[in-house]
């Protein structure tokens, strides 16, 4: 029984580990992708848990969560009904197809949740398989910047991403889940440690996304923050990020200057869309500001349940070519992006203010569980699934951390991660008083 299990682990942290892979560059198709592995991993799961049982016995024992997780579902279906991009077919399509990655993501982790909360999680292997096939695809990136003298939105068949943006948001996840994995690891590997950490920071600098930066370096602070309450001492996982991020910027330095010639980067210094940028264009942040009062604006049309999934990209691509304007607010070809660079704006545009509500009243509530059980039980394997899920959630707060179908899957596998383990402490919590 217990080597069926182990061999069922090892093909879930498989399917894990194919993420990365199956991203073409294509929106629709790459969701299309990861809806269908969701669905495998699913369907996989169901035939290793009493799936009625464990949700009947789940639901008496969490009644307001799942309440609320029954609500959040039918408030984004309403969403779904109501929006009023139905009417053009290809909006029709994208709207489709992210209710559906939305319901998927929702299944997703009540299945993994219902597969973890019983079993010890081998985090070995769940780090595996996140972190060599990220360490594959960094390498591979930082030698495809080298011999294409850099990399920009237009080059999606060696990306694999529908845009250099996307390949930061993963370098925010595979740093800050590795980070984690490095503060509760007692294995002190310094040299694999500092190699990996080096190669990802080192694609972030190339890459220069703000977002990225800025979320790696406010989340591992935010992780610092709680070592030094609960009196954990971390000074050799310091010293190796540190020094990984002084190499980092020395590789990236030596990278940039060997791949680029002299007269490119003149000819090239104020393109946006290159992603080695100059300091102004590294801090400039007026893009943003205008893509969240125009998210304001269009919220306002459908402030309950919102424009339905992916309803934000379809109002901005409608209201561009439409030369619509809000006020001294015209919808210029700026405007023409996916999301809103911020995931609350992006929520209540999307689900409106109820959809909005009942996910956020979820968050709330994980992370505050989780830091009352991090700072009681002082286990750092928390840290594992939950710097990930605040990587996400920092970054999502500047981009679009939480809109590709790659990132959400990556957070609803952190999440249930983290749910699982609370629910653990629980359960032991509620045997030691009946003792």
């Amino acid at each position: 029984m217990m080597s069926k299990l182990k061999n069922f682990d090892n093909f879930l942290f498989l399917l894990i580990s194919s993420v990365i892979f199956i991203t073409i560059g294509n929106f629709i198709e790459d969701y299309k992708k990861l809806i269908f592995l969701k669905l495998i991993i699913i369907f996989s799961i169901s035939f290793k848990i009493k799936f009625y049982e464990e949700i009947k016995t789940v639901i008496k024992q969490k009644r307001t969560i799942s309440i609320i997780l029954i609500l959040f579902i039918i408030s984004v279906t309403i969403s779904f009904i109501t929006s009023p991009s139905k009417i053009h077919l290809f909006a029709f399509q994208w709207l489709r197809i992210r209710y559906i990655d939305t319901i998927s993501d929702i299944f997703l982790f009540v299945f993994l949740y219902l597969y973890f909360k019983d079993r010890n999680i081998n985090y070995n292997n769940l780090v595996k398989s996140i972190i060599i096939p990220g360490l594959i695809f960094s390498i591979f990136i930082i030698y495809a910047f080298i011999s294409n003298k850099g990399l920009s939105n237009t080059n999606k068949e060696i990306i694999f991403f529908d845009g250099t943006r996307m390949v930061g948001m993963l370098v925010t996840i595979l740093v800050v889940f590795f980070l984690g994995f490095l503060h509760s690891n007692l294995k002190r590997n310094n040299i694999q440690n500092l190699f990996i950490l080096t190669t990802f920071m080192t694609l972030a600098l190339l890459l220069m996304g703000r977002g990225t930066i800025v979320a790696i370096l406010a989340t591992y602070l935010f992780m610092c923050m709680l070592l030094i309450v609960t009196k954990k001492k971390f000074r050799y996982e310091f010293l190796i990020f540190l020094f990984s991020f002084v190499l980092s910027i020395l590789l990236a330095k030596i990278i940039f200057h060997i791949s680029t010639p002299v007269n490119y980067i003149t000819n090239n210094l104020h393109n946006f869309d290159l992603d080695f940028r100059n300091q102004y264009n590294f801090l400039y942040s007026l893009d943003r500001i205008n893509l969240w009062k125009y998210g304001y604006f269009i919220f306002l049309e459908n402030p309950y349940f919102g424009k339905g999934p992916g309803g934000f990209a379809i109002s901005a691509y409608n209201d561009f070519h439409a030369n619509k304007s809000y006020g001294d607010l015209l919808i210029n070809r700026h405007f023409k992006h996916n999301h809103p660079h911020n995931f609350i704006i992006q929520f209540v545009v999307e689900w409106g203010l109820v959809g909005t509500l009942l996910i956020s009243t979820l968050l709330i509530k994980l992370g505050s569980s989780s830091l009352k059980y991090f700072f009681t039980y002082k286990k750092n394997h928390l840290l594992i699934s939950g710097l990930g899920i605040v990587g996400i959630i920092t970054h999502g707060l500047i981009d679009g951390a939480l809109f590709h179908a790659t990132f959400t899957f990556y957070f609803v596998l952190f999440v249930s991660v983290l749910c699982s383990e609370i629910s653990k402490k629980i359960k032991f919590k509620l045997k030691d008083k009946k003792s």
